[in-house]
């Protein structure tokens, strides 16, 4: 669209996983020093958690236009109060704020930034992603048996209903289907899901399972390990996540933050007896 193959270069000068992530960010089509992003995640007590954005824009007048947002959200004019809006939209409610245009710029991965103009919808590659790790004093079948009891979701994840032909984690199997609607009444969002691969644990052996995310708005797969251990077991929790309309930029915040929500939801699903 007239600005070239690369829209935007910044470099990540500090992670510390889950908790704060530094990187500059400068758009080629402004001559202005680069600025600077700071993510941060506070946990409180109850499973809440504080995220704060803080965008340093000294010297750099066009571009804190640009991010501050009013514009057309659909042609990359909808700023920060966008993506941090269908940010919030998605962990309360599993939906995302819609827009009825073309998404705006998306990065590619890496530690090197690179922001390339496209029109049409994101694909599935090059999705944020997050893992989760857990030392539980649970043997490996309990933890497995805790974390994949679906009906269980339905509990500890506000506002969501899961069903399916079979919630048991003893019953599951590759080919296995189900659905976490999210919603009150008729307003909602169904995100159906299918066991690619499951490997049912034992005393002595690791289980595995591989979940594939099959919805219009959120997609992705999940991987879920749990390992017997000399005391208890050690879970694993990797996903990879791609919410449509969400910009690529904001991939990083999108895994930090999604890791503190499955964060909580894994230790629930643990604690449960």
């Amino acid at each position: 669209m007239g600005m070239g193959e690369v829209a935007a270069t910044g470099t990540v000068i500090e992670v510390d996983p889950p908790h704060k992530l530094v990187m500059t960010w400068s758009p080629v089509w402004h001559d202005e020093p680069e600025t600077t992003l700071t993510y941060e995640i506070k946990e409180y007590p109850g499973g809440a958690s504080c995220f704060t954005l803080t965008h340093v824009l000294t010297g750099a007048p066009d571009t804190a236009k640009d991010v501050r947002g009013g514009g057309d959200a659909g042609a990359g004019g909808g700023g920060w109060p966008w993506v941090l809006s269908s940010l919030k939209t998605l962990l309360e409610t599993d939906r995302v704020a819609s827009t009825d245009t073309a998404s705006p710029p998306r990065t590619t991965s890496g530690r090197r930034c690179r922001v390339r103009p496209r029109t049409a919808n994101r694909q599935t590659g090059g999705m944020a992603h997050f893992e989760i790790h857990i030392d539980s004093p649970l043997t490996a079948p309990d933890a497995w048996a805790r974390i994949l009891n679906l009906r269980a979701h339905s509990v500890v994840i506000p506002l969501t209903t899961v069903t399916g032909e079979t919630l048991d984690a003893a019953g599951l199997a590759p080919g296995s289907r189900f659905n976490a609607r999210t919603g009150l009444g008729p307003l909602g969002f169904d995100d159906p899901m299918v066991f690619d691969e499951v490997e049912q644990p034992s005393e002595t052996a690791r289980g595995y399972a591989r979940i594939r995310k099959e919805g219009s708005l959120v997609r992705g797969d999940i991987e879920l390990t749990v390992t017997p251990a000399a005391i208890g077991s050690v879970v694993v929790w990797s996903q990879r996540i791609d919410v449509r309309y969400v910009p690529a930029f904001a991939d990083p915040v999108t895994a930090l933050v999604a890791r503190a929500a499955y964060g909580t939801t894994v230790k629930k699903l643990l604690a449960r007896a």
